[in-house]
């Protein structure tokens, strides 16, 4: 078989066709590369206290796997096959046996959903800004240059589409 290599100008893989994947592969490697792994450019070395950054990295560890969690549920309306990575996401990310615990990081990853669907049906440059500061407050973080809250909020945008992008790259298998 032919190793996967992208075509420089529409982004797919060879000819065009997305590439065969198990539904669970998938999952852990976007898993491991967008929601544990680090991404540049969401402002995090700008966070240094030790306590803020903690709670920093922890929402933005949320606010990722929501960001993953929403792509492959769009993508899923468009294409019934991910519902495969739905589930997969389930059974790798969510906790498995019903506690307190379990409750709470549903709880989470539902309100950062919300949260996130706020900021990209923000129809004003105003609405986005006020996104990034609230955030930031939220994490302990106390950022009010327009300027980089503008870039935060486009930041987490980007990523949001980012991701969506490259779930179109792929056709789940069981």
């Amino acid at each position: 078989m032919r190793p996967f290599t992208r075509d420089s100008e529409t982004g797919k893989g060879a000819a065009n066709a997305p590439v065969k994947i198990s539904a669970p592969i998938l999952v852990r490697s976007l898993f491991d590369e967008l929601v544990v792994g680090t991404a540049d450019g969401d402002f995090g070395d700008a966070v240094n206290n030790p306590g803020t950054r903690e709670r920093y990295e922890t929402k933005r560890a949320t606010y990722r796997a929501a960001c993953l969690l929403m792509a492959v549920l769009a993508e899923e309306q468009r294409n019934p096959k991910f519902a495969l990575v739905r589930e997969a996401f389930e059974r790798e990310v969510l906790p498995a046996v019903p506690s307190v615990e379990a409750n709470a990081t549903v709880g989470q990853l539902k309100a950062a959903m919300g949260d996130l669907a706020n900021l990209i049906d923000a129809t004003e440059r105003q609405q986005a800004v006020s996104w990034a500061h609230n955030w930031l407050l939220d994490a302990a973080a106390d950022e009010t240059n327009p300027v980089c809250l503008t870039l935060f909020a486009s930041w987490w945008m980007n990523y949001y589409v980012s991701i969506v992008d490259s779930l179109r790259d792929f056709d789940p298998t069981e």
